[in-house]
């Protein structure tokens, strides 16, 4: 065996001793297995960049000889998060175009793995990274700068979309479907009438429309309808109608001119805690008011007010000249 053959097989014989791997291809940058590299995160669980969920020996950190791609330089790149402002540091490569007078830099998939649970947010989809385009095969975003100090990676997204059907909870058919983006607000239909039936609308139930999280099926809700009849400080009779269950503190009071409702007495005249009160069964109650001055009174009370003010300054004013001119005589 002559010098050189011994060489090669000293150098193979040391490779699979040490069981490490000395050439990271360009498409498989940062990505040799975790037992080569060891563990870049020891308990949790942290998403990849495809959204499946990566244990934690799969988490990786990078190895001190990785092999750049050919004429490329290790850089620092910043990673930005509009969404929730949050950024961090993140190692790509760079290599300069004579052609067009640009840095080209590179980013590979297989660094942006480990980092993927700062750019994944709740509700939106990852897009990318604004002015930065994919490789063919997925392995690497790129882009050209003028400058070494310039290249940033700017996460852009598009929020998740979500269906929101509004369903008549009586007949279970559908009202309305709304297509809504993650966190708006969508506005509920009307809800069908069923008060000829004895059935009150209390709301809707099924999910949040005010802050859309997902997709749901929202129904109208009803109650059995409860009768109030309202005994008016003339005497007469007017009936109010309410949902079963619901507090007679939430009971709107038929209006009485010039007069502003204050509370229920019962039968026996008592003074009744509304808010106490659930309303369970149809009832009789007087309804009590006091007195509310008209808006054209209180303006009037006002004026007069005001002149007769004016008056009495002048009559004091007019009394303390007579003073003076009386003592100057």
């Amino acid at each position: 065996m002559n010098k050189t053959a011994f060489a090669i097989l000293l150098i193979a014989i040391l490779i699979v001793l040490s069981g490490v791997g000395v050439i990271a291809y360009a498409s498989d940058w940062f990505t040799l297995p975790a037992e080569q590299w060891g563990e870049r995160f020891e308990s949790e669980d942290l998403p990849d960049n495809e959204g499946n969920v990566a244990s934690a020996a799969q988490q990786i950190s990078k190895p001190d000889n990785f092999v750049l791609p050919a004429n490329y330089t290790a850089a620092t790149i910043t990673v930005t998060n509009n969404l929730n402002d949050f950024s961090f540091d993140i190692t790509g490569c760079y290599a300069f175009d004579i052609s067009s007078g640009q840095f080209n830099f590179r980013v590979y998939r297989g660094e942006l793995n480990h980092f993927m649970h700062y750019i994944q947010i709740d509700g939106y989809t990852f897009d990318g990274f604004s002015g930065w385009t994919k490789a063919a095969d997925g392995s690497y975003y790129e882009a050209n700068y003028t400058s070494l100090n310039s290249a940033a990676l700017s996460a852009i997204y598009t929020p998740k979309t979500f269906t929101i059907v509004f369903t008549d909870g009586v007949t279970n058919e559908v009202i309305q479907t709304l297509t809504a983006s993650y966190g708006s607000e969508v506005k509920a239909p009307n809800a069908p009438d069923y008060s000829e039936d004895g059935l009150i609308f209390v709301g809707w139930e099924g999910g949040d429309f005010a802050n859309v999280n997902r997709n749901a099926t929202i129904y109208s809700v009803y109650a059995p309808a409860r009768y109030i009849t309202c005994i008016m400080p003339d005497g007469s009779e007017q009936q109010i109608v309410v949902a079963e269950g619901s507090s007679l503190a939430d009971a709107i009071a038929p209006t009485y001119e010039n007069n502003e409702f204050s509370h229920w007495r019962d039968e026996d005249g008592e003074k009744i805690d509304a808010a106490a009160v659930t309303v369970e069964r149809d009832m009789t109650l007087e309804a009590v008011y006091s007195s509310v001055i008209p808006e054209w009174a209180e303006t009037l009370l006002i004026v007069l007010g005001s002149l007769i003010g004016a008056a009495l300054i002048i009559t004091i004013v007019v009394h303390i000249v007579k003073r003076k001119v009386r003592k100057a005589a």
